[in-house]
């Protein structure tokens, strides 16, 4: 296991993320989080809008809002942490608003915006080839455009097995050619847990190797507490012990994949202690 990875911490500024909603609902849990986060993951992903099917979108006044909330009183406390800082929006105007206040007062901090869309539009292109330094994260999702794109549940493809595994790999290659004039890094995301069903997520998982072969990007694995990875089925995972049986479930996950994948991983994850491991064994093998 000697293939390089990064962790990116999952922090919810929202009231219903259905494992960790409403846990960082006042400021000073989320300063003590954000601090203690820096010392834990590679990555911090900032979410404050639910993508979870049966979630109503909050609209982008809202999430800038509550994005705004968060991060001004950190501005305001803490000296530039010199970290990587994703932002989990589907919104290009939402990313650039909190990308300019944070290339500002925190100029050494790396940015990524995490774009769970799967879109590739205009509003795309211009953020793309703005003077804005950060790296992007392109997912797989069927919705029909950036307004549903928390729909995703509603847009399913009919493949299964390999067949479905081959339908993925061929719309990344598909979309591919409009990144090819633009000057930033790319990291590709299959975005297990939106536009597949508990089977398809598995069929990712079981070819995983073959998913992304021949394609040299970076590849996001955000597996942390799904609905798919719940054994049993109605394992709650609002539960302590329901969010331990599925990060220990992640954590053979992950090891596998490191196992297989030709690709450098970032695994987005609610729980670093596992990674830890993982990493001093990719040191020693």
């Amino acid at each position: 296991m000697t293939k390089r990875f990064k962790t990116m911490g999952v922090m919810n500024l929202t009231p219903n993320s259905f494992s960790d909603g409403a846990k960082l609902n006042t400021q000073k849990a989320q300063q003590d989080t954000f601090q203690e986060f820096i010392k834990l993951f590679d990555i911090l992903d900032i979410g404050a809008e639910s993508t979870a099917p049966f979630n109503e979108a909050i609209g982008a006044t809202t999430e800038l809002e509550r994005l705004e909330d968060f991060f001004y009183p950190l501005l305001d406390s803490i000296p530039d942490p010199q970290t990587t800082i994703s932002i989990d929006t589907y919104r290009p105007e939402v990313f650039y608003e909190i990308a300019l206040i944070l290339n500002k007062l925190w100029p050494r901090t790396k940015l990524v915006f995490n774009d769970i869309s799967g879109k590739t539009d205009a509003d795309l292109r211009a953020l793309l080839t703005s003077d804005i330094e950060f790296d992007y994260v392109f997912s797989h999702n069927l919705c029909v455009d950036r307004a549903h794109a928390s729909d995703h549940m509603n847009y399913l493809s009919n493949q299964r097995g390999i067949d479905f595994v081959l339908e993925v790999r061929n719309w990344f290659q598909n979309r591919l050619e409009f990144f090819s004039d633009i000057k930033r890094k790319l990291i590709l995301d299959p975005c297990f847990g939106f536009s597949k069903t508990r089977e398809q997520n598995y069929d990712l998982l079981r070819n995983f190797s073959e998913l992304f072969e021949g394609m040299e990007h970076d590849v996001l694995i955000g597996v942390s507490r799904k609905s798919f990875m719940r054994f049993p089925q109605d394992l709650n995972p609002k539960s302590a012990q329901g969010q331990l049986e599925l990060d220990c479930l992640q954590t053979l996950v992950a090891q596998k994949l490191l196992e297989t994948s030709k690709n450098d991983l970032i695994f987005r994850t609610h729980n670093s202690a596992s990674f830890a491991a993982l990493s001093a064994a990719a040191k020693i093998f």
